[in-house]
């Protein structure tokens, strides 16, 4: 979550309704202005986990004004546990389900920004070949590029 954007704290006590809590993952981001909150509690365990467990997250998630709750599971949901997390801002997903949930903010707020800047210097040596990009160049690396053209 932090390689999306968010800011991120693992095992933070928040304040709720009914009193602080601890979570596993406390990740917050900010989008035009409006502040967006994302608690996930993490369930390593080798059974699945029960409703009673979705009741006690699904409090918390109310009662701390966050936006959206995820629980992932190794194991996976029991049966009563997906019908708790029916019509609410709970979300109950395997490793594999949270990262696609994510996958598309990552690739655009980590990934192509990443390789972007490690290959950047390698656009500039090919950049005959690629004439679009010249024209999103700033205007120091358009002239340099020219200077370099012109010496060739």
């Amino acid at each position: 979550m932090r390689e999306c954007g968010f800011s991120v704290e693992v095992e933070k006590v928040i304040d709720t309704a009914r009193g602080a809590v601890e979570i596993d993952v406390f990740a917050e981001e900010h989008i035009h202005g409006r502040r967006y909150v994302v608690l996930c509690e993490c369930k390593h365990w080798t059974a699945r986990v029960p409703q009673n467990v979705i009741h006690g997250f699904r409090t918390v998630v109310g009662d701390s004004g966050a936006n959206m709750g995820y629980i992932v599971s190794m194991a996976g949901f029991q049966s009563g546990a997906m019908t708790a997390a029916e019509l609410t801002n709970i979300q109950l997903v395997t490793w594999e389900q949270f990262q696609e949930a994510f996958e598309a903010t990552w690739l655009e707020h980590h990934l192509i920004p990443t390789i972007t800047e490690r290959l950047d210097d390698l656009f500039d040596c090919t950049e005959p070949l690629l004439p679009n990009r010249f024209l999103s160049l700033d205007a120091a690396r358009q002239e340099a590029l020219q200077r370099t053209e012109s010496e060739a």
